[in-house]
């Protein structure tokens, strides 16, 4: 079994993904998320774990990838090679500071056990 991807170096920034090469369509995917498709939002860190896909948020909009397979870090942006596509992603805005994450991540993990889960997302 390969290693799982980790989406959390794009916690709580917003980020653009444009779908650079359709390998399982001929450019003729089924919702129309052909070559040049592009989507921006911010990503559901958990879920993306948890399902190894993209799951991106924009006010009650969603969107998800396919599986990642494999992200490769380029100079100022990463490309996410997913089952059906490959995706150039890039960071549009990274609004808050380390010790501002660090804050909202302690946050969660307060909320998670209050509530009893038992998971940290």
């Amino acid at each position: 079994m390969s290693e799982l991807v980790k989406f959390d170096k794009y916690e709580f920034k917003t980020i653009r993904l444009t779908k650079l090469k359709d390998n399982k369509f001929d450019n003729k995917h089924p919702n129309h998320i052909n070559e040049g498709y592009v989507k921006e939002g911010t990503i559901n860190l958990k879920k993306s774990n948890e399902h190894q896909c993209f799951l991106m948020i924009k006010g009650d909009r969603f969107f998800n990838t396919s599986q990642v397979l494999e992200i490769d870090e380029q100079d100022g942006y990463d490309l996410a090679h997913t089952l059906n596509s490959i995706y150039k992603v890039e960071v549009v805005s990274d609004p808050y500071t380390e010790e501002q994450k660090a804050d909202m991540r302690n946050w969660k993990i307060e909320v998670q056990s209050f509530k009893g889960e038992d998971k940290v997302g």
